[in-house]
């Protein structure tokens, strides 16, 4: 077991200490550990403010890892993982959002005990606290939440077993969430993506069955309007911003249950759906990763280690290397270098899972990263450009429903 200790990165760097750790041969890390996690929001805000703050007294982490296989992972490629402030609670199916000034908003999902939450909490990177923010007038889990342009946060159906048709807005000014119109439908498993003229388009889910409807909010008048509908039904699909504006769309499950191998594009000036050319592979909880030369990297599924990349301009797929082992309920973070982080899932093997990979786009293959020190899946990932840093919130780790927060430091 290690130590839980919370050291800044800053603070390390100061001292001439690298904040890099190896991984281990066999998937153990150094555990290290840090505390400089996060980004929470301002609470300078009419909203009553709730010191949740969890902190330890500095130290050093025991080191428990096995000798470390450079041959696997050299220490420089593999990069190193840290523990973070704890959130006050455990979470899965819970959404975070980095605001523009650098703090995470954290909304929604299932405690501990599986009860759906109503409360979200902020995440301040130079305070390294967490703090209550204002609550919504509904608990939601699986829901989506975006980011709108002038800085609010749009929270968006969600509750796979009775899915809801209401959304609301979180306003940074004041910290509360303020109710906005309806949803045409009540959407669990659903895809909500911001356009370029500022609207969101929220696409599919369930809603008593798979869903092929679509319709978009406007975040000036605070409505919802029908836009084109799929051409096939689909839930826990995946949507991707297209350098061009337009919205790749692809797999999840149709109204069979059954995962689905379909693919289509979204073009929001036309308001129109075009299918293309399927997916070599049928896919449900992967992941779609928009790729720095604007090709779309699609990896994993329920039992499946198989990935894909379409490329926009040719309306082609083309298999690459498998993932080193199969996954879903994942997540992938395109890093500034352009390689893309696989982090953690589920397979019926591992059940959750602790590995980590790296996909390099001129190799077109997978390498071992450095492992989780806690294994999970259906967690959030995000990545905080300022501080070089992605940050690992939630999810469902072996002993269930984890408040554990990981900070993952890229290698070279």
């Amino acid at each position: 077991m290690y130590t839980r200790t919370y050291l800044p990165i800053l603070f390390l760097l100061s001292l001439g200490i690298s904040p890099l750790m190896a991984c281990s041969g066999n998937g153990d890390t150094d555990a290290d550990v840090l505390s400089d996690a996060g980004t929470a929001e301002d609470t300078e805000t009419t909203a009553e403010t709730v010191d949740t703050t969890t902190t330890n007294d500095p130290g050093t982490a025991t080191d428990n890892a096995d000798p470390v296989d450079t041959s696997i992972c050299p220490p420089d490629d593999c990069g190193g993982w840290y523990v973070g402030i704890p959130l006050p609670e455990a979470r899965t199916l819970h959404t975070t959002t980095l605001l523009p000034d650098g703090r995470l908003l954290v909304i929604g999902g299932s405690d501990s005990s599986e009860t759906p939450l109503t409360q979200s909490k902020i995440y301040d990177l130079e305070e390294m606290e967490w703090k209550n923010t204002g609550s919504m007038s509904a608990w939601r889990e699986s829901h989506r939440s975006v980011l709108l342009n002038d800085g609010r946060v749009l929270a968006i159906g969600g509750n796979p077993t009775s899915p809801s048709q209401s959304a609301e807005i979180w306003d940074p000014a004041t910290g509360f969430f303020g109710g906005v119109a309806n949803l045409s439908v009540g959407r669990s498993g659903h895809t909500a993506t911001l356009l370029p003229n500022g609207e969101v388009l929220v696409a599919g889910g369930i809603g008593g069955t798979q869903l092929n409807t679509t319709e978009r909010f406007d975040p000036e008048n605070h409505t919802w309007a029908d836009a084109d509908p799929m051409n096939v039904p689909r839930a826990y699909h995946t949507a991707t911003s297209l350098p061009d504006g337009r919205i790749l769309v692809t797999g999840g499950t149709t109204a069979t249950g059954q995962e689905s191998s379909s693919a289509e594009i979204y073009d929001p000036e036309s308001d129109s759906w075009t299918p293309i050319t399927s997916m070599k592979k049928a896919r449900y909880r992967h992941t779609a990763s928009l790729l720095t030369d604007g090709r779309v990297l699609v990896a994993g599924s329920f039992q499946q280690s198989s990935a894909e990349i379409y490329d926009p301009e040719s309306n082609t797929w083309t298999t690459v290397n498998d993932l080193l082992k199969p996954r879903y309920n994942h997540t992938a973070t395109v890093l500034p270098d352009g390689r893309v982080f696989i982090v953690g899932g589920y397979n019926m093997a591992d059940h959750k899972i602790g590995s980590t990979e790296i996909f390099d786009p001129a190799t077109l293959s997978f390498t071992e990263g450095a492992p989780l020190n806690t294994p999970r899946e259906e967690h959030t990932a995000t990545w905080i450009e300022a501080a070089g840093q992605l940050y690992i919130i939630g999810g469902r780790g072996p002993e269930g429903n984890t408040d554990s927060v990981e900070i993952y430091i890229p290698g070279e």
